[in-house]
């Protein structure tokens, strides 16, 4: 499309965004730590749950010193309920790094962004472009369907050639004046107008310089490949009890929920029950005998689908104490370790602890 209808697009775009807007809480700052949580958050999560969470975890950690000062195991537990524990660990390290490297301020250039942990070009142009006003167009799945459509782009959305021409296109409509405003202004225009699916064509300002529309494509285009089937897994959790004390064990190794807390897991192939074999691997403690098993509770992560079942029992009598790697808490005192939103189900369900969230 010719610099005219460019500078068209971009004005309609723009008095779009004026009328429909949405009122979120990070759009109230210019603050970039504000806006890098708020994006952190976004990456895997959806607005209208972002929006609480964000509150929550800028009401425990208002600033940069603050996360920096905290315990990586007290950040995790305030992101418990938002899943992709990654980000919050990478919320740490980035917040340790900016204040003993950078001085306790952040880069201004996605340049010099991107090398942050946890922050990829994204979220890199999202800070640069909202915070300092640097002129970079954010690129998400909103901003590749408008444009895909808008210019009528019969590629795979995941190809690389589509991506190096949806780059070009961006920075052409970019306001190079207020480059935040408008990448916001397209975040919106793809969540609220230009929607997955089936998209608002009668009421959209762009639907005359759509070729995606003008040729019926709308439907169908950005066109993309099969998803990736899930993976179903099954663990079977020992809620193992001893005195008024439960046993935990925290993740670690290179899978889901690492440093998060659970209970001593035997995961079984699809049909298969735990025996006593099972639960002495897991524990270390021979003849266990599960006296209750709960219903099966069912998590899906992006290409995951966790099926848990739950086994309540005790430390036979004369058996020695589980394996150092198990950790013996309080019953009253599980909430306060960061676990999974799976096993936070269990706990409000069963009764076994007076569980809830303390955050």
């Amino acid at each position: 499309m010719k610099g005219s209808v460019s500078e068209t697009i971009r004005s309609k775009i723009k008095a779009w965004y004026r009328k429909n807007r949405r009122d979120l809480p990070w759009r109230k700052t210019s603050d970039p730590y504000h806006i890098w949580v708020s994006e952190i958050i976004l990456q895997q999560t959806r607005v209208s749950q972002g929006i609480g969470h964000y509150l929550k975890f800028v009401s425990r950690f208002p600033d940069l010193k603050t996360l920096a000062a905290a315990t990586e195991e007290d950040v995790l537990k305030t992101w418990q309920g938002m899943g992709y524990y990654t980000r919050a660990r990478n919320l740490y390290k980035t917040a340790v790094l900016i204040t003993n490297s950078y001085n306790g301020i952040f880069p201004g250039t996605p340049e010099e962004l991107v090398k942050l942990p946890g922050i990829g070009s994204y979220t890199a142009a999202a800070i640069a472009s909202i915070a300092y006003r640097y002129p970079v167009p954010t690129i998400d799945a909103n901003v590749i369907r408008i444009i895909a459509r808008l210019y009528g782009m019969q590629q795979d959305i995941h190809s690389v050639g589509l991506k190096k021409k949806i780059e070009t296109l961006t920075m052409e409509l970019l306001d190079q004046e207020n480059p935040g405003e408008f990448n916001q202004a397209m975040m919106d225009f793809g969540s609220l107008q230009c929607t997955p699916g089936v998209p608002g064509c009668s009421s959209c300002p762009l639907n005359q310089y759509c070729k995606a529309h003008l040729t019926g494509m709308e439907d169908k285009i950005p066109m993309r490949k099969e998803k990736k089937k899930l993976q179903h897994r099954y663990f079977h959790y020992l809620v193992l009890t001893d005195h008024g004390h439960v046993w935990l064990h925290k993740r670690t190794g290179n899978d889901i929920w690492h440093s998060l807390y659970e209970f001593p897991l035997a995961e079984m192939p699809a049909g298969k029950q735990p025996d006593a074999e099972s639960w002495y691997k897991a524990t270390g403690i021979p003849d266990i005998q599960p006296e209750k098993i709960s219903k099966t509770y069912r998590h899906t992560l992006s290409h995951q689908m966790i099926h848990a079942t739950f086994y309540q029992a005790t430390i036979p009598p004369g058996h020695k104490q589980p394996g150092d790697e198990l950790v013996r808490v309080p019953v009253q005192s599980i909430g306060t370790y960061p676990l999974p939103v799976l096993i936070a189900r269990y706990l409000a369900d069963s009764g076994t602890a007076d569980y809830r969230q303390k955050g």
